[in-house]
């Protein structure tokens, strides 16, 4: 490798640069024109003044970097699994504008599948289900919602319905 400057000269030599420690490591033949002559380099050069990060123009590829990436994890995770042997099925009648029970707690729900066929039904994990007080509203005719990793109790309020209720 060959660098011309106005002060240094490298034939044949290499240079390297410790972008953390600002450190110039010069190995092979290497000259500095000082006044008249020159004079060899040979060991480290400290460059305090060397800029931490380097502008960089045109492109740049990064060829090896990883297709995944490893993720750690601290602390506990918990898996939820929605297997059962066994499944209720449950018709609930829905009046009109009435908090109405659709399940009640079950310590033991693995999961549980709650057919609307209405739109404009408001389903609440826990009493009281409203309009202003809800955890899912219907949009659609025929919606359905899957509940996992909740045990309590959950109501319904809206128009009249018939509201086809599987607990597993």
């Amino acid at each position: 490798m060959s660098i011309f400057t106005n002060d240094i000269v490298i034939d044949g030599g290499t240079v390297t640069v410790d972008t953390i420690t600002n450190a110039v490591t010069v190995t092979g033949t290497v000259t500095a024109n000082v006044g008249s002559g020159t004079q060899p380099i040979s060991g480290s050069v400290s460059v305090s003044n060397f800029p931490a990060t380097q502008p960089i123009s045109g492109s740049v590829s990064v060829s090896n970097f990883p297709a995944t990436q490893p993720v750690s994890i601290a602390g506990t995770v918990n898996v939820l699994t929605a297997v059962a042997a066994t499944a209720t099925i449950s018709q609930i009648s829905l009046p009109n504008t009435t908090d109405t029970l659709l399940l009640a707690s079950n310590a033991n729900r693995k999961s549980a599948i709650i057919f609307i066929p209405k739109t404009g039904i408001f389903v609440k994990y826990g009493a009281g289900a409203s309009a202003t007080s809800f955890t899912y509203k219907t949009n659609a005719t025929n919606s359905t919602i899957i509940v996992t990793g909740y045990t309590g109790q959950i109501n319904g309020f809206g128009p009249s319905d018939t509201i086809n209720v599987t607990e597993l």
